[in-house]
């Protein structure tokens, strides 16, 4: 059978870990409060999205089609929703 020993410290027999914890949460603690009140910076604008030929469309249109008929016997699921977003489009 096996005994569980804990032992306990006192904050007298270390004076300098208990000060030393404090700081540490205290500097956690601002670092904490720094962070949700730091204004964050602008975020640039997303480009604006690229005009498609409508050849460009049709090669899209039919690679969604081939894809959905290669993997149609395989996973339906995503034939299915293959041939949704090509109908999308």
């Amino acid at each position: 059978m096996s005994s569980i020993t804990i032992s306990q410290h006192s904050s007298t027999s270390h004076p300098g870990a208990v000060r030393t914890y404090v700081s540490n949460v205290g500097s956690a603690t601002r670092t904490l409060i720094a962070a949700l009140l730091a204004v964050k910076a602008e975020q640039p604008a997303a480009p604006a999205p690229r005009e498609v030929s409508p050849r460009g469309r049709v090669k899209s249109l039919k690679e969604l089609y081939r894809m959905a008929n290669q993997c149609d016997s395989i996973a339906p699921n995503l034939a299915s929703e293959l041939r949704h977003f090509a109908g999308q489009m």
